[in-house]
């Protein structure tokens, strides 16, 4: 079984005699709370979205954008209810996105 890894968690790895380095677990979670959407080109384009990860970024999070158009927030706990309303509010007013996580 594979652990999901985040944003700055610690983790633990061994070296392989052909040089890579393979995973072994976490040691240490980040603490951050993690949430994950998959998005439409428009609301990817949209100014207020570039607002919303701003704002991510100042109160000490992180996100990640991969595949295009999966976006991961990862969030200080403390920080993740008014984060999330605001994200919410944000595409109740464009497309809704798809949440899987």
């Amino acid at each position: 079984m594979v652990e999901e890894v985040f944003y700055h968690d610690v983790i633990t790895t061994e070296l392989q005699a052909d040089g890579t380095v393979r995973f072994v677990r976490v040691l240490t979670p980040s603490g951050l709370t993690t949430e994950c959407w998959i998005l439409s080109q428009p609301v990817l384009e949209s100014p207020a979205l570039y607002a919303l990860l701003e704002n991510v970024m100042a109160v000490g999070g992180n996100w990640e954008r991969i595949f295009g158009g999966v976006l991961f927030l990862h969030l200080p706990p403390q920080e993740r209810d008014p984060i999330m309303r605001a994200f919410n509010d944000l595409f109740n007013k464009e497309n809704r996105p798809s949440r899987f996580h």
